[in-house]
């Protein structure tokens, strides 16, 4: 008998699961406009973060600011990066963005450089709204409805962590404002969650798919 109802509840649990499947999910905004919005990273959040090191790639925290950081290694012939229109000056290979130059260094008369690219992360121009251990950053994805990552630093990590809303349902459609309807052909879930509700979700680790990347010392 306990066997039978074991199937029976895991059949409840997985035609759950099932039929939230194919659905999307985003937060409008509504309840949470009167809210502070940010204005600072700390000195202790500011810093370098690997995403990979073996590619040179680095979250760049800044005091208003997130950018991914992306390095490549340039190996030409001098003879070749002059002929390509480079020129050297005080250590500098100038030429490509940035501008102001790229450090490198001439071994047997060839140029081994490292170049940097930046790409936006977050901005002064994007939303993000502290809360008591982190910060929610909001993405427009379609007019008005928004995605959302959970940004949150430990001693020597950043964590950041969104939604996978097929897993947490249930969770979701207890906020006090939840709307669905279809969109380009999906059932889309909507949510007009409070400030305190977001924090809810945190407690609950609803926001369920976590990344985390080390801090390293600046190249």
């Amino acid at each position: 008998m306990k066997s039978l109802l074991s199937v029976f509840v895991t059949i409840l649990a997985l035609s759950g699961f099932g039929q939230h499947e194919g659905t999307s999910f985003f937060f409008s905004l509504d309840n949470l406009k009167d809210e502070e919005t940010f204005q600072s990273f700390s000195e202790d959040e500011k810093g370098y973060y690997s995403i990979s090191e073996a590619s040179r790639r680095n979250l760049v925290v800044d005091s208003d600011s997130i950018s991914v950081r992306s390095g490549f290694e340039i190996i030409i012939s001098k003879k070749e990066a002059i002929k390509k229109g480079f020129t050297f000056e005080d250590d500098k290979m100038y030429g490509m963005a940035p501008y102001n130059g790229i450090h490198y260094k001439e071994i047997n008369d060839t140029i081994v450089a490292l170049y940097f690219q930046y790409d936006h992360y977050f901005g002064k121009n994007d939303l993000m709204i502290p809360g008591k251990k982190g910060y929610f950053l909001f993405t427009e994805e379609k007019e008005d409805l928004y995605s959302c990552e959970y940004i949150s630093f430990d001693t020597d990590s950043i964590v950041i962590a969104s939604i996978d809303h097929v897993e947490i349902m249930e969770s979701i459609n207890k906020l006090t404002k939840t709307s669905s309807k279809n969109i380009d052909t999906f059932k889309t879930f909507i949510a007009s969650p409070s400030l305190k509700e977001l924090e809810q979700l945190v407690k609950k680790d609803c926001f369920n798919d976590i990344r985390s990347y080390p801090k390293v010392e600046h190249l």
